[in-house]
């Protein structure tokens, strides 16, 4: 495995300069809505889990529903806590050179999953900010988007502004993205 040594690029976000390229590490932010939020999931679903096999013997039923139960209940309880590893201690990392964009998401260095696009083919590169009109700031995080493949890809939540300028400008000196003219149009959250 090959081991980056990455310096900072502005707040969270560290980057490497390669020959080719650049590789850009992206931690998640510590979001403490959403970490309150998934940690009430967690404890009623764990709650669940312990309730539903006492309250299923104590009627005598012992068909299918209290599997079915305690298995959606262990299935919520599991994505709760990927959720919380994630806002916790999850990174992306980018892989960026002339030929190809890597945008892997991990959890305690394992892989969640790995997108590869051609470079050439992504287009209208662009940072949206977080919308401020909610009643916590923050509340819809800031985002990276790009199209390839005939989709929107996004990457990067939760990165503040100056994180944002300052990555863009790192992935437009490898490589200068096509933008479509109604993107001047779009992306603006209010």
């Amino acid at each position: 495995m090959e081991r980056i040594l990455y310096q900072t690029l502005a707040g969270r976000v560290r980057w490497e300069q390669t020959t080719a390229g650049i590789h850009v590490e992206i931690p998640t932010r510590k979001d403490w809505s959403a970490i309150l939020a998934v940690s009430t999931i967690e404890i009623w679903c764990l709650r669940g889990l312990a309730i539903v096999p006492e309250r299923f013997s104590s009627t005598g039923q012992t068909g299918g529903v209290p599997w079915i139960a305690l298995t959606g209940f262990a299935c919520v309880a599991a994505l709760s806590l990927i959720w919380l590893l994630w806002t916790l201690v999850g990174k992306s990392r980018i892989s960026l050179d002339q030929v190809e964009l890597k945008i892997e998401r991990q959890i305690l260095e394992v892989h969640l999953d790995t997108r590869t696009f051609r470079t050439r083919e992504v287009r209208n590169l662009r940072y949206l900010p977080c919308s401020e009109f909610r009643i916590f700031k923050g509340f819809v995080p800031g985002v990276f988007c790009f199209e390839a493949e005939d989709k929107t890809h996004r990457f990067g939540s939760g990165t503040t502004d100056i994180e944002a300028f300052a990555l863009l400008n790192e992935m437009l000196d490898v490589y200068e993205f096509p933008i479509d003219r109604a993107v001047h149009y779009i992306g603006r959250r209010s």
